[in-house]
């Protein structure tokens, strides 16, 4: 996968440290965590861009 590296997120940054756990496992190099995930993302005043028919 050359120099491919993944983020994973998801709500609150749970599922996505087992998912990052698991791809780890799976002998992927490159492999984080969004610590927090998207709570913390929003929280943090980080930039969100919703579709126009979910505002």
């Amino acid at each position: 996968m050359g120099n491919l590296c993944v983020v994973k997120g998801c709500q609150s940054g749970v599922r996505s440290l087992y998912a990052t756990t698991d791809l780890l496992n799976a002998d992927f190099k490159h492999v984080s965590n969004m610590g927090g995930g998207y709570l913390a993302w929003v929280e943090n005043g980080f930039a969100v861009n919703k579709p126009q028919d979910e505002l």
